[in-house]
């Protein structure tokens, strides 16, 4: 970071900083969002469905896929439950 001069450089820096804190506030909101809607029971019960129904069709060597996808349904539900308790931690964090 440059040294800070006078006071047109100061707030050419408090207006850059604002422009990145904004920047990254709407990447972040983004990236929530997109989270929240792959972490939503439905889509997690849809997945599980899918995983069923599309072992069942295949051989029965496929057990393991069947195995996988329970695993990774189970890791969406335990990282939902973790985000939704420090979501609002994370709110507060942003607000003034």
């Amino acid at each position: 970071m440059k040294k800070i001069k006078n006071t047109d450089q100061l707030l050419a820096e408090q207006y850059r900083l604002q422009m990145e804190e904004m920047k990254l506030r709407t990447q972040l909101h983004s990236q929530w969002s997109t989270l929240k809607q792959e972490a939503a029971p439905g889509k997690i019960v849809q997945q599980l469905f899918s995983g069923c129904t599309s072992s069942s069709q295949e051989k029965s060597g496929s057990s393991n896929e069947f195995i996988k996808q329970a695993v990774a349904t189970g890791a969406e539900t335990i990282l939902k439950n973790i985000l939704s308790s420090t979501r609002k931690g994370i709110t507060g964090l942003f607000r003034k």
